[in-house]
């Protein structure tokens, strides 16, 4: 194969030609690519705080207005955002191009962050993707609210999955009295027919009483 990957870690050589003699090979950084998947962290949590502004806010259609478990999560997210994260030669967000707005919007000078690549390249690295890193913790705290099984969010699902069913039980029991009550009411308009027509049936005698002891007067 003219493809080799065992040479140089990481690296695949794409043998295109037979040559004789020295080369020189350098191995650079892609510091755009790296860039923009940055950029497009930032734009995925910027599109989730919108979401949240979305959901919980007054407008129209805001469903979850009120609702604490989403507010929880979007204070939690936020707050590692604004963690202090100084490491090594950086002092922190703002010197790899990271800041965010007074709305809480990230914002992301791709330039800053470029050039910190190109003098302080290990710290960049442990600042954003280390144990104690941003995207680090922020993955840390996403898996927290969004376990299926203990997770903030799960919990909040089926608290309302649990009021889902009683209110249905609820339902369930009104619908059973109002078929009772109303079981009654037939009834008694029923007898009440009954004692009516027995009435109807009485006042036609006694017309009929009377109209006699008018003609024999």
């Amino acid at each position: 194969s003219n493809s080799v990957t065992d040479v140089l870690p990481g690296v695949t050589l794409n043998l295109l030609n037979e040559s004789f003699g020295t080369a020189k090979l350098a191995v650079n950084r892609d510091s755009g690519a790296m860039s923009s998947k940055v950029q497009g962290i930032v734009d995925s949590y910027n599109a989730l705080d919108s979401w949240f502004d979305a959901q919980t806010g007054t407008a129209a259609g805001a469903i979850l207005s009120g609702d604490s478990t989403v507010r929880q999560v979007q204070q939690k997210v936020a707050s590692t955002i604004s963690q202090d994260y100084e490491n090594g030669a950086l002092s922190g967000l703002n010197s790899l191009g990271l800041s965010t707005d007074k709305t809480g919007k990230m914002v992301y000078a791709s330039a800053t962050f470029t050039s910190a690549l190109g003098t302080n390249y290990s710290d960049v690295i442990d600042t954003l993707t280390g144990t104690d890193g941003l995207f680090g913790k922020l993955q840390s705290e996403l898996d927290v609210i969004t376990d299926t099984t203990t997770g903030s969010v799960q919990a909040r699902i089926t608290s309302i999955d649990s009021q889902v069913s009683d209110l249905t039980d609820r339902i369930a029991d009104a619908e059973t009295r109002l078929e009772t009550y109303t079981d009654m009411i037939r009834n008694q308009f029923t007898n009440m027919e009954l004692i009516l027509g027995r009435y109807q049936g009485t006042q036609k005698y006694l017309e009929q009483q009377i109209a006699q002891w008018t003609k024999q007067k």
